[in-house]
């Protein structure tokens, strides 16, 4: 006599691993949200670091006119824009970062020549000791994550933990 599963053994174990794989889906899913997170934090943090660092060396491309007054950098568009703004007056768009994810920020922030110190605008308001720029990036396609990045006055920009809201 053969022995065979029957229909309903057959199904049972179907029906199993079809809530096993879509438990798999979800959790794979999610990961990879995380990591487009990251990886704009990473996007921002890196132009932020830009800024900074060009600030401290009053670093201005070939041929422009004026010594570096101030960095700026802002949001349009899903892009973080770094721009030197020089003595005569001028401004030099140094870099351009995409960002993957949409940002919904309207503030600019100035990292002054020679310090590379933080400050709230172009003419010479600075942050205080201990105070901290906090810039957010979110996903709220059905995970809603977000990640801090946290920039001193100082100019050292920090990256904080994924926070699932």
């Amino acid at each position: 006599m053969k022995r065979a599963f029957t229909l309903i053994e057959l199904l049972v174990a179907v029906g199993i691993i079809l809530v096993l794989s879509a438990g798999a889906f979800v959790y794979i899913n999610q990961g990879l949200q995380r990591q487009k997170l990251l990886r704009a934090a990473g996007e921002v943090m890196s132009g932020f670091r830009l800024a900074n660092s060009l600030a401290k060396t009053r670093q201005m491309p070939q041929g422009s006119s004026g010594n570096l007054v101030v960095v700026e950098s802002y949001f349009n568009n899903n892009r973080l824009y770094v721009n030197a703004i020089s003595s005569v007056g001028t401004t030099i768009n140094f870099s351009e970062e995409v960002v993957e994810i949409p940002i919904n920020n309207s503030n600019r922030w100035f990292f002054y020549a020679g310090t590379g110190f933080l400050g709230k605008n172009a003419t010479g308001t600075m942050y205080g000791a201990g105070e901290t720029a906090t810039i957010t990036l979110s996903l709220s396609e059905n995970y809603n994550m977000s990640i801090p990045i946290f920039i001193d006055a100082m100019g050292q920009v920090s990256q904080g933990e994924v926070v699932q809201n």
